[in-house]
């Protein structure tokens, strides 16, 4: 998903002014199709330990926890292009490897924050 998700953002990207505005807002886009296309796929894979009581509960978390992720990431991913000058040092191709650098950091802050907060284990 997340090749897709760059591939997707380059796309859209493309179609638009290349301006730090856009560029936020696309990966925001994408992001948010990627996780809700993701979700769905695996729905019955991902919530299919938790308790029926605490679906509910655990989908709440989990939009609260990719909505967190998503503006994390693509706020990685502008600190990554600009001040830290992937666009010079990856030139054409600066804004790809911002948002796939900052997809790989924020997944471990993602994987963790689900475990804490989406997928709780009560006993």
């Amino acid at each position: 998903m997340a090749i897709a998700s760059v591939a997707g953002r380059e796309l859209l990207g493309a179609m638009l002014p290349d301006t730090r505005g856009y560029y936020v807002l696309t990966i925001l886009i994408v992001y948010g199709v990627a996780i809700y296309v993701g979700f769905h796929l695996q729905e019955s894979l991902t919530f299919a330990r938790v308790p029926a009581a605490r679906r509910r509960a655990s989908a709440v978390a989990f939009c609260a926890v990719v909505t967190f992720v998503g503006f994390l990431t693509a706020g990685l991913a502008y600190v990554l292009r600009y001040p830290f000058g992937f666009d010079e040092l990856f030139r054409p191709y600066g804004g790809a490897a911002s948002y796939a650098l900052a997809t790989l950091i924020t997944s471990v802050v993602s994987y963790g924050l689900s475990a804490r907060f989406v997928f709780v284990q009560h006993v």
